[in-house]
């Protein structure tokens, strides 16, 4: 993953500028964890089960294991900084 924007995706997550959501990438005026870092990469969360485009991204492009951090956020409901914590380390 490129070094700047997991930088940027950590301190969204620790920011406190985001409510956490769950089940979906935006739901109403929150996110997940993978939803804001869409935002910080200027890309448009959608909920919709037929665009995978942006789990490619985030799987291909990014090499991120979307559904460990999505079982983080939605199963475990870590908090963001849980989660920012885990991705410092991990990823």
């Amino acid at each position: 993953m490129n070094a700047d924007l997991k930088a940027r995706w950590i301190a969204a997550l620790r920011s406190g500028e985001f409510k956490q959501a769950f089940g979906e990438l935006q739901k109403n005026d929150g996110y997940c964890c993978l939803g804001v870092l869409c935002k910080v990469a200027g890309r448009t969360p959608t909920n919709s089960a037929d665009d995978t485009t942006l789990y490619d991204w985030m799987r291909l492009e990014l090499g991120l294991p979307t559904a460990g951090l999505w079982h983080r956020n939605d199963q475990q409901k870590l908090s963001f900084p849980e989660i920012a914590d885990w991705i410092e380390v991990n990823l």
